[in-house]
């Protein structure tokens, strides 16, 4: 491009120093104080001085517009040079940027595929990494790969994200194991409290079975108990009936052979009878129930018998009552 060449040669010739040597003349004579009688001629030369000046600015314009044409050409010149430079830069530009724009476009692409590579290898959310911050015309190296730098700096926008979901997956993996902790504590106390109720329920159905199987034999025993006293009773009227009582004697022992024993003479008649309670009644309250029988009865021991011997022989006398009252044996 060529570039500016200038020469110049301004040769004007003027008598302005002559007018104004003129000026200052003519007008020394008013610097002293005017008087009345100077006073017309101070004013005439005031006239005069304003005559000269408008010519002499009338022919100082001539004279500039005579010797500033060449400038006036040069400035018109350089206006249009001016514009010309723009013009065609704006045209250079105007395609400049229609290739950056393409060129733009692909390196978009280039940075989204990136993106999307590594927000799909670590789990991100793609709309959590916008492009357009990375996407200018450096991003790319000359080969057409993703630079450096711009791998630097979306890396700089994953990890704090990636840091996040970390922090927010091990926060839901504590809430779901407290979850499952809190489901499995309330299932153990579930099976627990069934397992409770269940043997409650059990228990008390055993419970009933007993009481009711307790009551049966109590009903049974009394049963058996009423008709034994009954059937006594009736044999004891019986007894009574045909047997006179008896003058009252004194009781005397009697040896029993060559043994040195006595036997305390058997009463008659309602006296050999054991005395029973005619009804039964249950011992304290308990988780067996009883029935408790009292009887009156005699036996023969030895005259000097031991404890033991009269505890035997009280046992098995009691055995044999029993036996002879419910019908039933002790063991």
């Amino acid at each position: 491009m060529q570039e500016l060449v200038t020469s110049h040669k301004i040769d004007y010739k003027t008598n302005l120093d002559e007018v104004k040597a003129s000026i200052v003349k003519e007008t020394e004579k008013y610097d002293v104080v005017i008087d009345s009688t100077k006073l017309p001629e101070a004013k005439k030369m005031m006239a005069e001085l304003n005559t000269k000046k408008a010519e002499f600015n009338s022919q100082c314009k001539i004279f500039i517009d005579i010797v500033s044409e060449p400038i006036v050409h040069f400035k018109k010149q350089q206006k249009e040079i001016t514009e010309l430079f723009d013009e065609s830069r704006s045209k250079i530009k105007s395609q400049v940027d229609k290739y950056e724009a393409g060129r733009l476009i692909e390196i978009k692409d280039k940075i989204q595929d990136y993106i999307n590579f590594e927000c799909d290898r670590r789990g991100i959310n793609l709309d959590l990494i916008p492009v357009e911050p990375f996407v200018m015309l450096t991003a790319l190296t000359k080969n057409g790969a993703v630079s450096s730098a711009t791998k630097a700096k979306i890396e700089g926008r994953i990890v704090p994200i990636e840091n996040q979901i970390l922090q927010e997956k091990i926060k839901a993996q504590e809430a779901e194991r407290l979850r499952m902790e809190q489901e499995e504590t309330a299932r153990i106390n579930a099976e627990e409290k069934a397992n409770r109720d269940k043997e409650i329920a059990v228990q008390k159905a055993r419970d009933e079975e007993k009481r009711i199987a307790d009551e049966r034999v109590e009903a049974e025993a009394q049963k058996l108990a009423n008709e034994k006293l009954a059937e006594l009773k009736k044999e004891s009227d019986k007894i009574k009936a045909e047997t006179p009582i008896p003058k009252a004697k004194e009781p005397a022992l009697k040896p029993i052979g060559n043994a040195q024993t006595y036997k305390q003479p058997e009463p008659k008649g309602l006296d050999s009878i054991p005395n029973i309670i005619e009804k039964a009644k249950p011992a304290e309250q308990s988780d067996m129930k009883t029935l408790v029988f009292t009887a009156t009865f005699e036996i023969e021991v030895p005259f000097r018998a031991n404890a033991s011997k009269v505890k035997d022989g009280l046992e098995t006398r009691l055995k044999e009552q029993f036996q002879s009252f419910t019908g039933l044996s002790l063991t």
